[in-house]
């Protein structure tokens, strides 16, 4: 399967899902090819500095961008099981491309902020694209929830009225153990001591895309 994590935002920690997803999918065996498809190359920065700190990546991470980005999928896809594209917060060639060869795009949001803002812009852009990948699915949810209070609900329920975004119920909280273990080029799951919410937030997320497909 090939995901795409993307959206027209910033600071939404898409790095931080396409990277725990790449450490999940590695640990169940998986064949994963992680693609840096944003020019600050953030999600190749954490794979370097994993490997520097000795913790073997058990994945290939490359740099790509554009058109480069789509004719290196086309050529590679069948050397992998998975392929999870990290894209820039904004929307660009790059996202433009990995939409298109992609089976899954999911789009984080965060709760009360301007990335509500952007829904109607990100409609806009999947709409265009889908003639070119009219199979493509889209799921989107809440990073850096909260933990108590309605601003989750209710954004969820914005969300919601924008169809073609894919609204669901999940949602990853604003917890220190993501960011923690990122900067150990770790994925949540791998940290010691392990934090059992977080854990069960992302692994609820990749359910949702690998084992729900339609």
């Amino acid at each position: 399967m090939i995901v795409v994590v993307g959206g027209i935002k910033g600071g939404t920690g898409k790095s931080i899902i396409a990277t725990n997803l790449t450490v999940i999918r590695s640990s169940l065996g998986k064949k994963v090819l992680l693609i840096d498809g944003d020019s600050q190359q953030t999600a190749k920065d954490w794979s370097e500095q994993r490997d520097d700190l000795g913790n073997k990546c058990l994945w290939i991470t490359t740099y790509q961008e554009g058109i480069a980005l789509k004719e290196y999928v086309k050529k590679n896809k069948q050397k992998y099981d998975d392929i999870i594209i990290d894209t820039a917060g904004r929307e660009s060639d790059s996202l433009r491309a990995a939409i298109a060869v992609s089976d899954v795009l999911i789009v984080p949001f965060r709760p009360r902020s301007p990335d509500l803002g952007t829904l109607k812009h990100l409609e806009k852009l999947i709409q265009l694209m889908n003639p070119i990948n009219p199979k493509l699915r889209i799921l989107s949810f809440l990073t850096q929830a909260d933990f108590k209070g309605a601003d989750n609900e209710d954004s969820i329920k914005i969300i919601k009225k924008y169809p073609r975004l894919g609204g669901t119920n999940l949602s990853i909280g604003s917890r220190k153990s993501f960011p923690n273990a990122y900067t150990q080029g770790l994925g949540v799951i791998e940290i010691k001591p392990k934090d059992i919410k977080a854990t069960k937030e992302i692994m609820a997320l990749h359910d949702f895309i690998y084992k729900k497909r339609t």
